[in-house]
């Protein structure tokens, strides 16, 4: 019998007994092309074939050199094959008689070759949508991993930048070849603009960002602002008492960081003088001005000031408010620590020509429905937010009558505590529950007089 067979091979051993192997075929990748994987992992083929030696021995031979195998193997994965490499691979078994190698089965050639340059990605673009206060020196960064460009092929950001919410029309501007940053623009103070990019390789444009908005910061802009407290006002005379300023209750330094605000101004006091003002200018209390988003109507910036006896507001120095705002259309509005905050319904256009922002006139469009109190024919902020949760409230859980009878003792009704509190819902330098000029009556017809269970609720969104 010839030692080789068409369907196996018999090994003749000196014991007379005959040793019949499997044939060993490779079947894949076979007289194939193959295109290696993505950068940055490495290129590898997996070498399969059919049968297996359930005992003996046997190799691997291929381009990437040889290798033993273990019993009952039928693949092998070679690791970091180049691109453009003919391989050619087969099994080889060890002949138990001569004990030499020889190619047995059929071998298999494959060819590779290297990815084809992936399109980058869809990038995420810096500043994040919706950022306002932003530098018009500002750089637009649209990064994109390394690995969208196969083999360290150079790529460039492509972006369109308008002022028009759809930027599709504007003109593609050519970022600089492999950075990751575009090119600074110089940018309109006070100024939205809506922006998107792309990445370009060798494979082509990737898919365009979503787009996003930024807003520069305004240029400095006068605002000449007035605003009422129902508590303190005079129905006759249209004017607040400044009772804490006489009293010498004031606090001369703002109080609102300690309730939780995130001021541009913190820790501003009051000029040295200015509380020696009377009159009409005489300071009342201190309040916050507030710049609400022009489109979303979200908080965006606060500064401490305070108001005067006849409603103008004033920045702690005494000066009229002259702001940067973190963008040019702004809705603007003034909150009190315990009367309910309200803004303009619409926007004000901050681009250094003086504004007018009169939160007393009922000519002013005020966002929400009875926002404020009207006091002989004036708007007043609404009093008696004594826990400043933006709700009035006369019974139930948490609510501020109740603020005003702990203030006092919470024990006789008749007591008063003097002092800067925010239970003194009508500013006069001292909480009381009962009597001439109390707290607790306010509250009571803020919430309409007769309902008790009534609420009153701040129409800032």
């Amino acid at each position: 019998m010839p030692p080789h067979l068409s369907l196996g091979r018999l090994f003749f051993l000196s014991a007379g007994l005959v040793f019949l192997a499997p044939i060993l075929v490779a079947q894949s990748p076979c007289n194939v092309t193959i295109t290696l994987q993505q950068p940055p992992e490495p290129g590898s083929v997996t070498l399969s074939w059919a049968n297996a030696l359930p005992s003996g021995t046997y190799r691997l031979t291929s381009c990437a050199g040889t290798v033993s195998l273990g019993s009952g193997t039928t693949s092998r994965t070679i690791p970091f094959i180049p691109p453009d490499v003919a391989c050619t691979w087969y099994i080889e078994v060890n002949d138990p008689v001569t004990g030499s190698w020889s190619g047995y089965g059929i071998g298999c050639t494959f060819q590779t070759v290297p990815h084809p340059p992936l399109r980058p990605i869809q990038p995420t673009l810096e500043p994040i949508d919706g950022s306002v206060g932003v530098s018009t020196s500002v750089v637009l960064s649209s990064p994109i991993e390394f690995w969208q460009a196969v083999g360290g092929q150079p790529w460039r950001t492509e972006y369109q930048i308008s002022t028009n919410p759809d930027p599709s029309g504007a003109s593609i501007i050519q970022g600089a070849s492999g950075a990751q940053y575009s090119p600074t623009q110089n940018l309109q103070a006070g100024t939205t603009y809506y922006w998107r990019a792309r990445g370009v390789n060798t494979g082509g444009a990737g898919p365009w960002s979503d787009v996003v908005s930024l807003s520069t910061a305004s240029v400095p802009t006068t605002v000449n602002m007035k605003a009422f407290l129902q508590g303190p006002l005079d129905a006759t005379t249209l004017k607040m008492n400044d009772a804490l300023r006489t009293s010498g209750a004031i606090l001369s330094s703002e109080p609102y960081s300690a309730l939780g605000y995130s001021l541009n101004n913190s820790g501003a006091n009051i000029g040295p003088l200015l509380l020696l003002t009377t009159g009409d200018n005489a300071i009342v209390d201190w309040v916050v001005i507030e710049a609400r988003h022009g489109t979303t109507n979200e908080i965006i910036a606060q500064w401490a000031a305070l108001v005067q006896r006849d409603g103008d507001v004033v920045m702690p120095n005494g000066s009229v408010p002259n702001l940067t705002f973190p963008m040019g259309q702004v809705k603007i509005g003034v909150r009190h620590r315990n009367h309910l905050g309200v803004m303009t319904a619409t926007n004000r256009t901050a681009n250094g020509t003086a504004i007018a922002a009169d939160l007393t006139l009922t000519s002013t469009t005020i966002h929400g429905t009875e926002p404020t109190k009207t006091v002989s024919g004036r708007r007043a902020l609404w009093a008696g937010d004594c826990n400043g949760d933006g709700i009035v409230s006369y019974t139930g859980s948490g609510n501020d009558r109740d603020n005003v009878l702990f203030r006092i003792g919470g024990t006789i009704p008749t007591n008063s505590v003097s002092g800067y509190h925010t239970e003194d819902v009508n500013l006069s330098g001292a909480t009381q529950y009962t009597g001439s000029g109390n707290d607790r009556d306010i509250i009571l017809s803020v919430i309409g007089g007769v309902v008790p269970t009534n609420l009153r609720v701040a129409q800032l969104p």
